[in-house]
């Protein structure tokens, strides 16, 4: 029995199909640990995701914080300036191309959000399964104790009451 058999077996707790396997703690033991590393997988990837998301969000709207007010300040152009009016053309024309850059990275950080919140799904989905096994597990250990149990009671002989 591999151990993808092993896990199936587990999330279905099919106790009796489990019971004719070799080492079979071991290969529950071998499934278990599989599905933390895939859980600690999907976490760390989950949080990278998220952090490298927020961290696009924000600098987005730090640099728009900024352009915006600028751009507004170029075409206001007041008689007070510095600049002449080829400079300010040229300032114009540069924060154009900066708003369409800003505008694909805004079509970048939804992807990176979307693929966020889809790898919180299969994190979620990974983390159910994980402790679906593990407690089909434990009661697959539960049952095989009171097995054992019932074994030692049954090979006891029975004491009876003294009679008064």
């Amino acid at each position: 029995m591999s151990d993808k058999d092993i896990g199936k077996a587990l999330l279905q707790l099919d106790a009796a199909n489990l019971a004719g396997g070799p080492d079979l703690r071991e290969q529950v033991s071998r499934v278990l640990q599989r599905d933390q590393r895939r859980v600690r997988l999907w976490t760390l990837l989950t949080a990278g995701l998220w952090l490298l998301a927020v961290t696009m969000v924000m600098g987005i709207l730090i640099f728009l914080g900024l352009l915006f007010p600028m751009i507004a300040k170029l075409k206001a152009g007041d008689g007070q300036d510095r600049i002449n009016e080829q400079q300010r053309q040229q300032l114009l024309e540069e924060s154009d191309i900066a708003f369409k850059m800003v505008s694909v990275l805004i079509a970048m950080s939804v992807g990176v959000l979307a693929a966020a919140a889809l790898s919180t799904v299969f994190l979620l989905f990974a983390s159910r399964r994980a402790t679906l096994r593990q407690v089909s597990a434990n009661l697959l250990e539960v049952s095989e104790q009171i097995k054992r149990l019932r074994e030692a009671m049954a090979a006891r002989p029975c004491q009876s009451e003294p009679e008064a």
